[in-house]
């Protein structure tokens, strides 16, 4: 899908001159790159800080608590993986998409079952620079709400008595009303820059805040029209209603 959204977002500036902020948005590294990137963390000028690159670590012992996997491995140089930044990882159970967390010689991932050796091997690869993210920039509040929905097909007989029957393979659905309150006026852009290049059409992974209760390593769902209330000077805030989907990937 072409990207069409109504925010002016500068191209990748090549010299490295320019510092950018978190949160900041670039629209591709140059005329044949698909994505939108968003930084992660500020991320200071230099050549090195190009969005697109390959990172490579081989994983020296993995961790399980909480539903959440950590990743060991032996850090190079200083440029750490940041939370949202992309990430796959080579195993037994691969993974491509965002992290939780990262930091010095780690990343952590939901994984709401893990029953493997912790020894195994695994390599945690990414071409996309730890300071950028192509995908969903920001965590929601815990004020965001949920509503369950069910999908069923009912034959009425006579005397009051009916039969149900569940509709669809996945019959349970999900709605929630993502809040973003008081976000600066750079997230609130990057926000709403993301949901309007989707379009309400190309499905994205969402992590939520409370991960003992939404256990899935990425939930996809497609997001419709956002309300944005402006509070104040640099502080917005943002309601995005998205519907859980289950597309093949």
């Amino acid at each position: 899908m072409a990207k069409a959204t109504n925010f002016p977002v500068e191209p990748w500036q090549k010299d490295g001159l320019q510092p950018y902020d978190k949160y900041e948005a670039i629209d591709g590294t140059g005329l044949l790159d698909p994505y939108f990137y968003y930084a992660t963390t500020d991320v200071p000028a230099g050549l090195n800080f190009n969005p697109s690159g390959v990172y490579s670590y081989n994983v020296t012992s993995i961790s399980f608590k909480d539903s959440k996997l950590k990743y060991l491995f032996t850090q190079t140089g200083d440029i750490f993986f940041q939370p949202g930044s992309m990430v796959g990882i080579d195993g037994l159970r691969g993974y491509s998409g965002q992290i939780i967390n990262g930091g010095d010689g780690f990343v952590e991932i939901i994984r709401p079952a893990w029953n493997e050796d912790a020894a195994y091997t695994a390599v945690i690869k990414s071409t996309v620079h730890p300071y950028w993210t192509i995908g969903f920039p920001s965590t929601p509040d815990y004020t965001s709400s949920l509503k369950g929905s069910n999908s069923s097909r009912t034959v009425s007989f006579g005397d009051g008595y009916s039969q149900r029957q569940g509709s669809f393979i996945n019959s349970n659905g999900m709605q929630f009303d993502l809040v973003f309150k008081n976000r600066k006026d750079k997230e609130a852009l990057s926000i709403m820059n993301f949901v309007e290049d989707k379009a309400g059409v190309t499905p994205f992974a969402l992590h939520l805040p409370n991960h003992n209760i939404f256990k899935e390593s990425k939930m996809l769902v497609v997001a419709a029209p956002y309300s944005h209330t402006m509070n104040s000077f640099n502080l917005s805030d943002i309601t995005i209603p998205v519907t859980k989907v289950f597309d093949i990937t």
